[in-house]
Protein backbone atom coordinates (compact mmCIF):
# COMPACT_ATOMS: atom_id res chain seq x y z
CA UNK A 1 0.00 0.00 0.00
CA UNK A 2 2.88 2.36 0.78
CA UNK A 3 4.38 1.64 -2.63
CA UNK A 4 1.08 2.48 -4.35
CA UNK A 5 0.88 5.76 -2.45
CA UNK A 6 4.50 6.66 -3.21
CA UNK A 7 4.44 5.68 -6.88
CA UNK A 8 1.13 7.36 -7.69
CA UNK A 9 1.19 10.40 -5.37
CA UNK A 10 4.89 11.23 -5.32
CA UNK A 11 6.14 9.90 -8.65
CA UNK A 12 2.95 10.56 -10.59
CA UNK A 13 2.50 7.01 -11.88
CA UNK A 14 -0.85 6.17 -13.45
CA UNK A 15 -0.84 2.68 -12.01
CA UNK A 16 1.22 -0.33 -11.05
CA UNK A 17 2.60 -3.59 -12.38
CA UNK A 18 1.06 -6.61 -10.66
CA UNK A 19 2.73 -10.05 -10.70
CA UNK A 20 0.65 -13.07 -11.56
CA UNK A 21 1.64 -14.41 -8.16
CA UNK A 22 3.78 -13.32 -5.25
CA UNK A 23 5.03 -16.28 -3.21
CA UNK A 24 2.02 -18.27 -4.36
CA UNK A 25 -0.60 -15.58 -3.64
CA UNK A 26 -2.62 -14.77 -6.76
CA UNK A 27 -4.79 -11.78 -7.70
CA UNK A 28 -8.28 -12.62 -6.52
CA UNK A 29 -7.07 -13.87 -3.14
CA UNK A 30 -9.12 -12.12 -0.42
CA UNK A 31 -5.86 -11.08 1.26
CA UNK A 32 -5.34 -8.71 -1.66
CA UNK A 33 -8.80 -7.12 -1.49
CA UNK A 34 -7.53 -4.00 0.36
CA UNK A 35 -4.98 -3.48 -2.43
CA UNK A 36 -7.69 -3.85 -5.07
CA UNK A 37 -9.94 -1.45 -3.18
CA UNK A 38 -7.19 1.17 -3.14
CA UNK A 39 -6.38 0.71 -6.83
CA UNK A 40 -10.07 0.92 -7.65
CA UNK A 41 -10.42 4.12 -5.62
CA UNK A 42 -7.56 5.60 -7.60
CA UNK A 43 -8.92 4.38 -10.96
CA UNK A 44 -5.50 2.88 -11.54
CA UNK A 45 -4.00 1.16 -14.54
CA UNK A 46 -2.78 -2.32 -13.55
CA UNK A 47 -0.45 -4.18 -15.88
CA UNK A 48 -0.39 -7.90 -15.10
CA UNK A 49 3.07 -9.40 -15.57
CA UNK A 50 3.86 -13.12 -15.50
CA UNK A 51 5.85 -14.79 -12.78
CA UNK A 52 6.89 -18.39 -12.30
CA UNK A 53 4.46 -20.51 -10.34
CA UNK A 54 5.52 -20.86 -6.71
CA UNK A 55 5.89 -24.61 -7.24
CA UNK A 56 6.45 -25.90 -10.75
CA UNK A 57 8.33 -28.90 -12.19
CA UNK A 58 11.91 -28.01 -13.03
CA UNK A 59 13.22 -31.10 -14.83
CA UNK A 60 11.00 -30.76 -17.91
CA UNK A 61 11.38 -28.37 -20.83
CA UNK A 62 8.59 -26.11 -19.54
CA UNK A 63 10.49 -25.67 -16.30
CA UNK A 64 13.75 -24.91 -18.06
CA UNK A 65 12.31 -22.28 -20.42
CA UNK A 66 9.65 -20.38 -18.48
CA UNK A 67 8.61 -18.28 -21.47
CA UNK A 68 7.56 -21.41 -23.37
CA UNK A 69 4.75 -22.41 -20.99
CA UNK A 70 5.07 -21.31 -17.37
CA UNK A 71 4.62 -17.58 -18.00
CA UNK A 72 1.44 -17.84 -20.10
CA UNK A 73 0.19 -20.61 -17.80
CA UNK A 74 0.67 -18.50 -14.69
CA UNK A 75 -0.96 -15.51 -16.37
CA UNK A 76 -3.95 -17.69 -17.20
CA UNK A 77 -4.01 -19.09 -13.66
CA UNK A 78 -4.11 -15.56 -12.27
CA UNK A 79 -6.84 -14.51 -14.70
CA UNK A 80 -9.06 -17.48 -13.90
CA UNK A 81 -8.66 -16.75 -10.19
CA UNK A 82 -9.63 -13.12 -10.80
CA UNK A 83 -12.72 -14.23 -12.71
CA UNK A 84 -13.56 -16.80 -10.02
CA UNK A 85 -13.56 -14.03 -7.42
CA UNK A 86 -15.39 -11.49 -9.61
CA UNK A 87 -12.49 -9.02 -9.44
CA UNK A 88 -13.27 -7.04 -12.59
CA UNK A 89 -16.92 -6.63 -11.58
CA UNK A 90 -16.21 -5.80 -7.94
CA UNK A 91 -13.49 -3.29 -8.84
CA UNK A 92 -14.77 -1.79 -12.10
CA UNK A 93 -12.60 1.33 -12.05
CA UNK A 94 -9.32 -0.61 -12.37
CA UNK A 95 -8.09 -0.96 -15.94
CA UNK A 96 -6.29 -4.29 -16.24
CA UNK A 97 -3.89 -4.98 -19.13
CA UNK A 98 -3.25 -8.69 -19.75
CA UNK A 99 -0.01 -9.73 -21.48
CA UNK A 100 0.82 -12.04 -24.37
CA UNK A 101 -2.40 -11.84 -26.38
CA UNK A 102 -4.41 -13.09 -23.42
CA UNK A 103 -2.08 -16.05 -22.80
CA UNK A 104 -4.27 -19.20 -22.64
CA UNK A 105 -7.51 -17.36 -21.80
CA UNK A 106 -8.97 -17.68 -25.33
CA UNK A 107 -8.57 -21.46 -25.00
CA UNK A 108 -10.02 -21.55 -21.46
CA UNK A 109 -12.95 -19.19 -22.07
CA UNK A 110 -15.62 -21.76 -22.99
CA UNK A 111 -14.38 -24.22 -20.37
CA UNK A 112 -14.61 -21.59 -17.63
CA UNK A 113 -18.08 -20.56 -18.77
CA UNK A 114 -19.17 -24.17 -18.85
CA UNK A 115 -18.07 -25.08 -15.33
CA UNK A 116 -18.41 -21.78 -13.45
CA UNK A 117 -21.98 -22.35 -12.26
CA UNK A 118 -21.18 -25.87 -11.05
CA UNK A 119 -18.06 -24.65 -9.25
CA UNK A 120 -20.02 -21.83 -7.62
CA UNK A 121 -22.75 -24.23 -6.46
CA UNK A 122 -20.06 -26.36 -4.82
CA UNK A 123 -18.50 -23.39 -3.06
CA UNK A 124 -15.30 -23.52 -5.11
CA UNK A 125 -15.68 -20.00 -6.52
CA UNK A 126 -17.94 -16.98 -6.28
CA UNK A 127 -21.05 -16.64 -8.40
CA UNK A 128 -19.72 -14.76 -11.39
CA UNK A 129 -20.52 -13.89 -14.95
CA UNK A 130 -17.45 -14.75 -17.01
CA UNK A 131 -18.32 -12.33 -19.82
CA UNK A 132 -18.88 -9.44 -17.41
CA UNK A 133 -15.41 -10.01 -15.97
CA UNK A 134 -13.64 -10.28 -19.32
CA UNK A 135 -15.45 -7.36 -20.97
CA UNK A 136 -13.36 -4.61 -19.37
CA UNK A 137 -9.95 -6.25 -19.83
CA UNK A 138 -7.30 -4.91 -22.19
CA UNK A 139 -4.78 -7.22 -23.86
CA UNK A 140 -1.31 -6.51 -25.22
CA UNK A 141 0.20 -8.44 -28.13
CA UNK A 142 3.70 -8.81 -26.70
CA UNK A 143 5.66 -11.99 -27.07
CA UNK A 144 3.21 -14.18 -28.97
CA UNK A 145 2.78 -15.51 -32.50
CA UNK A 146 0.59 -13.30 -34.57
CA UNK A 147 -1.55 -13.11 -36.54
CA UNK A 148 -2.98 -16.53 -35.58
CA UNK A 149 -3.28 -15.88 -31.86
CA UNK A 150 -4.84 -12.51 -32.56
CA UNK A 151 -7.68 -14.41 -34.26
CA UNK A 152 -8.28 -16.37 -31.07
CA UNK A 153 -8.09 -13.30 -28.86
CA UNK A 154 -10.74 -11.55 -30.96
CA UNK A 155 -13.11 -14.41 -30.16
CA UNK A 156 -13.30 -13.15 -26.55
CA UNK A 157 -12.77 -9.39 -26.89
CA UNK A 158 -13.05 -6.62 -29.49
CA UNK A 159 -10.41 -4.66 -31.36
CA UNK A 160 -10.88 -1.60 -29.10
CA UNK A 161 -9.31 -3.54 -26.21
CA UNK A 162 -6.06 -4.66 -27.85
CA UNK A 163 -2.89 -2.60 -27.33
CA UNK A 164 0.63 -2.89 -28.64
CA UNK A 165 3.39 -4.57 -26.67
CA UNK A 166 6.77 -5.84 -27.88
CA UNK A 167 8.32 -7.70 -24.91
CA UNK A 168 11.64 -6.00 -25.73
CA UNK A 169 14.35 -6.74 -24.68
CA UNK A 170 13.19 -10.26 -23.77
CA UNK A 171 12.12 -10.65 -27.40
CA UNK A 172 15.01 -9.72 -29.73
CA UNK A 173 14.52 -6.74 -32.03
CA UNK A 174 14.70 -8.97 -35.13
CA UNK A 175 11.80 -11.10 -33.88
CA UNK A 176 9.74 -8.02 -33.05
CA UNK A 177 10.33 -6.59 -36.54
CA UNK A 178 9.40 -9.92 -38.12
CA UNK A 179 6.13 -10.08 -36.17
CA UNK A 180 5.39 -6.48 -37.12
CA UNK A 181 5.91 -7.28 -40.81
CA UNK A 182 3.63 -10.33 -40.56
CA UNK A 183 0.85 -8.20 -39.14
CA UNK A 184 1.30 -5.40 -41.63
CA UNK A 185 1.42 -7.73 -44.64
CA UNK A 186 -1.93 -9.25 -43.69
CA UNK A 187 -4.85 -7.42 -45.29
CA UNK A 188 -7.05 -8.95 -42.62
CA UNK A 189 -5.62 -6.72 -39.87
CA UNK A 190 -5.00 -3.60 -41.94
CA UNK A 191 -8.06 -1.75 -40.62
CA UNK A 192 -7.34 -2.35 -36.92
CA UNK A 193 -3.57 -1.82 -36.81
CA UNK A 194 -3.89 1.93 -36.10
CA UNK A 195 -5.96 1.01 -33.04
CA UNK A 196 -3.44 -1.55 -31.83
CA UNK A 197 -0.38 0.60 -32.53
CA UNK A 198 -1.62 3.69 -30.71
CA UNK A 199 -5.25 4.71 -30.69
CA UNK A 200 -6.42 2.18 -28.11
CA UNK A 201 -3.48 2.84 -25.80
CA UNK A 202 -4.00 6.60 -26.00
CA UNK A 203 -7.70 6.20 -25.24
CA UNK A 204 -6.96 3.88 -22.33
CA UNK A 205 -4.53 6.37 -20.80
CA UNK A 206 -6.94 9.25 -21.40
CA UNK A 207 -9.70 7.30 -19.65
CA UNK A 208 -7.62 7.14 -16.47
CA UNK A 209 -6.74 10.82 -16.57
CA UNK A 210 -3.54 11.09 -18.59
CA UNK A 211 -3.06 14.02 -20.94
CA UNK A 212 -2.55 12.03 -24.14
CA UNK A 213 -3.45 13.40 -27.59
CA UNK A 214 -5.81 11.08 -29.47
CA UNK A 215 -4.55 12.06 -32.91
Amino acid sequence: MDEITYSMDTLGALGVKFPTNANGVYPGDPKLDPVMEELNRRKALVIIHPNRAHQAPKDVITGKVAALFEYPADTTRALLNMIAHNIMVRFPDIRFVIPHTGSFLPFMYQRMKGVSKILAMNGLMDETNVDDNIRSLYFDIAGDPEPNQLDMLLSITNDDHIVYGSDFPHSPAKIIEMKKRDLEHSKKWESILPKIYGENGARLLTDIGAAVPLS
